[in-house]
């Protein structure tokens, strides 16, 4: 997809406007060759129905009739047919000429009117014969457009596209494009990933193998539960570690209140033995002369003291016990910290230590959960991947052979042949629109025809003919405004009439002025069309030598300029036009926003322009400047003596100046080859 050459959003905007441009002009065109068709049958219908409801007759008839006449009075007169023989004919003739006449005279207007209606006709057929040559001329542009869409899209390698769904396509490219680029970025996670879960998983045999846990064979999951399993085992003997010392501490607490209580009874003892002595000695008994009463009781208070210290050894082995699970418990926690981290064995604390073995044991968990994740986004990413890989290499199928018909082996070498492709594109619509100009306004006349009128008109007097041909236009104007009041005061006094002898005199004055209107018609029609085509041939001028001229000035301006400004335009909406330099950055100036020297660089480009497109066609001149770098930089004063010495090669260049300073840059510029005269004014005499 990448190595496609498809068109640009800018260009497919270009060429859809293009498109319904060309598609809106062969609509308009063809409703204008269908209104010039009704228009046509119209008026042919009009021309139809008046001539079969008046009787005209026309100029050809009567001029028929005579020339029968002369020739029946000349068979006559020429002894070919006696005078009996052909009186009646003569008659005849004479007679249907007199009524033709007659009838001309008294159908006058509605002659005038048939003959307007023909010329209508005419004119409409006329009308009717450009619409369908500029239809036909819109149509074919329009096919020619989808046949050069046509092209492109098979160049591009997408052949069968429709121009409207190009727009969706390029949507859909940039969408495998972001995907691709989602895909490479979800990769380079996966990758980091899968590094993080090998290291953690080397890291957490390496820490079962030193507890003797686990073998080389199981897998991640398999080790996972190993080390859950340890590290629950390490909670569960951590916790029964925490409850053995709560009760050695409890057992403590019991056999130090066993022993307070042993002292006190032994305390009691001995206390009771000397009551005892001295009860036995003021009994004046002896201390072997006791009573089975007093042995029992003897012997009862032995037992209770061997009791309660065997309640105070109790604890004190159950201690011993808890200590010897917590020993083993820390034995474990010892052979992990060796494993995992050397470092906690110098805290001593292994319950702390058991924390964090707890701890990373939640983070094994973390890491086996976002492993799941990271292989479910590669099997996804791996569909991706297959799809777009399937895509581009369709696009590449596609694209081969173009490129091989193209006669190119990459994309990069077909640029220059669609480059080529735009510009006869521009050329071709420049001489269409050229054509349609002339057949808009060439009234009718072939190419050869208006240039052979051109070609005889100098393009010098061409002002000249045009004030003439306005000042004609004028006073045609004044004739017709002059016969018409004439016609309707005619018409007035033709009503007045009421048959009387006066009405032939009319009559006559009414076909004078009728004559004299149509002569007038005739010179409005021949000023007109003389100013149309010294419009046209004025217009033809502008743009045949404006356009080099302006092209050619831009050129020099721009190295006047030294690169600020870029070329010139001309505003033709604007009346008069006006001329425009546009910067670099794509502002345009209008002269009169030109700083003083930047003018003067441009008057000097436009004159240096002229000349140079004078000298193509006609004798050499020479080219006087006469100090023209007053408000010019050395620079840019350095660069307009670089425009003369390239003028300098074509005719001879006069560069009058009183500034001694630019001597070295001419002398720099020109070389060896220029000729520095130094003109010195003699003083005065006092």
């Amino acid at each position: 997809l990448r190595a496609l050459d498809v068109p640009s959003a800018g260009r497919l905007g270009a060429l859809l406007n293009e498109a319904s441009e060309r598609a809106s002009a062969a609509a308009a065109a063809r409703d204008a060759r269908d209104g010039a068709q009704e228009e046509y049958e119209r008026l042919e219908l009009q021309e139809k129905h008046f001539a079969e409801t008046h009787k005209v007759v026309t100029t050809a008839e009567v001029l028929a009739a005579r020339a029968r006449r002369d020739g029946a009075w000349g068979d006559i007169r020429d002894g070919e047919v006696d005078l009996a023989t052909g009186a009646q004919a003569v008659d005849d003739a004479i007679r249907l000429a007199d009524e033709l006449v007659d009838a001309q005279l008294g159908a006058t207007q509605a002659a005038a009117t048939l003959q307007s209606l023909r010329q209508q006709v005419e004119s409409a057929r006329a009308v009717l014969r450009r619409r369908q040559a500029v239809m036909d001329e819109r149509e074919r542009e329009l096919a020619a457009h989808r046949d050069a869409w046509s092209e492109l899209a098979t160049t591009a390698g997408v052949p069968g596209m429709p121009l409207a769904a190009m727009g969706d396509w390029l949507a859909k490219r940039d969408a495998v494009f972001a995907a691709q680029l989602e895909l490479d970025r979800l990769s380079r996670e996966l990758a980091a990933i899968r590094d993080a879960r090998t290291g953690a998983e080397a890291a957490l045999r390496s820490a079962l193998r030193l507890v003797s846990r686990g073998g080389d064979a199981d897998g991640l999951a398999a080790l996972i539960a190993i080390a859950e399993t340890f590290v629950q085992s390490a909670e569960k003997t951590l916790a029964q570690k925490d409850s053995l010392e709560d009760r050695a501490r409890e057992a403590e607490r019991g056999c130090a209140t066993a022993r307070l209580r042993a002292g006190h009874a032994q305390a009691a003892y001995d206390a009771w033995q000397a009551q005892w002595r001295d009860a036995l000695a003021d009994a004046k008994l002896s201390a072997n002369a006791v009573t089975l009463a007093a042995a029992e009781g003897a012997l009862g208070l032995a037992n209770a003291v061997t009791d309660a210290l065997a309640d105070a050894d109790a604890p004190r082995n159950r201690i011993a016990a808890i200590r010897a699970e917590l020993a083993a418990l820390e034995a474990g926690a010892r052979r992990l910290a060796e494993a995992l981290e050397p470092e906690w064995l110098t805290s001593g604390d292994w319950l702390e230590v058991a924390r964090r073995l707890t701890i990373r044991v939640a983070a094994a968990r973390e890491t086996a959960r976002a492993i799941d994740r990271a292989d479910d986004a590669i099997r996804q990413a791996d569909g991706k991947v297959a799809d777009a890989a399937a895509a581009v290499a369709g696009a590449d199928a596609r694209i081969q052979p173009l490129l091989q018909l193209a006669g190119v082996a990459s994309i990069d070498a077909a640029l220059p042949l669609a480059e080529r492709s735009d510009r006869q594109r521009q050329l071709r619509q420049a001489v269409e629109a050229a054509k349609e100009a002339l057949v808009r306004d060439g009234d009718g006349l072939s190419q050869s025809a208006i240039e052979a009128e051109v070609a005889e008109q100098d393009i010098a007097d061409v002002p000249a003919h045009l004030e003439a041909v306005k000042q004609s236009l004028d006073d045609v104007g004044k004739r017709l405004n002059a016969l018409a009041q004439q016609q309707v005061v005619a018409q007035q006094a033709f009503g007045a009439i009421d048959g009387q002898a006066n009405a032939a005199v009319a009559e006559a004055k009414r076909q004078e002025a009728l004559a004299a209107m149509g002569d007038a018609a005739e010179q409005y029609l021949e000023a007109a069309t003389a100013s149309r085509l010294l419009k046209w041939a004025t217009d033809r001028y502008r743009d045949q030598k404006q356009g080099p001229m302006l092209r050619r000035a831009g050129e020099i301006f721009a190295g006047l300029t030294l690169g600020e400004f870029a070329r010139l335009t001309v505003d033709t909406e604007r009346t008069p036009p006006a001329l425009y330099a546009r910067r670099t950055k794509g502002t345009s100036v209008e002269v009169a926003g030109l700083s003083e020297g930047t003018r003067d660089q441009l008057f000097l480009a436009l004159r240096i322009a002229a000349l140079e497109l004078q000298l193509a066609s006609r004798a050499a001149l020479p080219f006087v400047a006469d100090d023209l770098f007053i408000n010019f930089d050395d620079a840019r004063a350095k660069a307009g003596l670089e425009a003369l010495r390239d003028l300098s090669t074509r005719t001879q260049v006069l560069f009058l100046t009183h500034h001694d300073h630019l001597l070295p840059l001419v002398r720099d510029v020109f070389g060896a080859q220029v000729n520095v005269v130094g003109l010195h004014r003699e003083a005065a005499a006092a």
